[in-house]
């Protein structure tokens, strides 16, 4: 997913950076939100000799409702809720229990975002593992990340425009950004899951990895008429990784190596005086390394807003 997406840094690179208006709404507004979130989570498992050997597994999660609001251009809180997975969808690709916490609290300046998630429950999307099974209701994985964005033109180039809609970028415009991370992931097994062509990671059950990854790339604002907007963020960057390799026979291992990140946010829509509403598109990977292969942890989602400045 790295390699696809990285062209979208040049991209957003080449515009001619121009000076723009930046609408900020009476500090006394609430901003009301509702819509549609559809998250996306997979992990991959990709042999060093071969690629083509990959296995790539996900959890069986549904689209949710959303409902949130964000007040006096402070900070904003959401609630989501998801629909019962159906019998033959669960008899498919299994069951999953999951929690999935996300934060962000964007400023003129800088951004933080935080998420916690832990999934419980993987079928075997692509691929194939040692012991045929499709299933996995045991294997877990948790995640945790911590991101800075800093925007150094904040009055050309809107973060809270794109993120929040609490502002409105009223000229198209775009800007260098430097970001941060801190990233956690851990995954349990009962059971192995990889097959031989990984080696000697075939027989691992349980990782464990924190990485420090520091990233760079533009965020653009292309508007029309004042209101209607196509916007975007893309950061990609390099980390350090410490990790924990635990195989089935309790025999462990600590690998430290380099990673690799991305992170990619687009935003379509309008943004009125009193109605506005969005599309969003949310990618983001990070890549680990193995003894013999490397772990992608990539999680995504597509969200339609619908909300009303009060």
């Amino acid at each position: 997913m790295i390699k696809h997406l990285c062209f979208l840094l040049i991209l957003f690179s080449s515009f001619q950076f121009t000076y723009a208006e930046i609408h900020k709404f009476p500090q006394n507004n609430y901003h009301l939100k509702t819509g549609i979130f559809i998250p996306g989570f997979s992990i991959q498992f990709i042999p060093d000799e071969s690629e083509s050997n990959k296995i790539e597994l996900e959890p069986n999660i549904d689209s949710q409702l959303t409902v949130g609001v964000h007040i006096k251009d402070l900070f904003g809180i959401g609630w989501g809720f998801s629909g019962k997975a159906s019998d033959e969808s669960i008899q498919e690709k299994g069951k999953t229990k999951y929690n999935d916490f996300r934060f962000h609290f964007a400023f003129d300046k800088f951004m933080i975002s935080t998420n916690y998630s832990q999934y419980e429950g993987f079928y075997i999307k692509n691929g194939s593992t040692n012991t045929g099974n499709r299933i996995y209701p045991n294997f877990r994985l948790t995640n945790f990340n911590f991101d800075f964005i800093y925007n150094f033109h904040s009055h050309k180039f809107s973060l809270p425009a794109l993120f929040d809609q609490t502002q409105r970028q009223e000229k198209s415009a775009g800007v260098f950004l430097l970001a941060g991370s801190i990233n956690h992931t851990s995954l349990k097994s009962n059971s192995v899951f990889l097959n031989s062509s990984f080696n000697s990671d075939q027989n691992l059950t349980n990782l464990g990895f924190y990485s420090l990854n520091t990233y760079a790339g533009g965020g653009y604002t292309l508007v029309m008429k004042k209101k209607f907007y196509i916007s975007g963020v893309g950061l990609l960057g390099v980390g350090v990784q410490n990790g924990q390799l635990k195989q089935i026979s309790g025999a462990k291992k600590e690998k430290w190596d380099f990673t690799q990140k991305l992170t990619l946010n687009l935003g379509f829509g309008y943004n009125g005086n009193r109605f506005f509403s969005s599309l969003g598109v949310f990618v983001t990977g990070i890549k680990y390394k193995l003894e013999e292969s490397s772990f992608d942890n990539n999680m995504a989602s597509i969200s339609l807003n619908f909300g009303w400045h009060l």
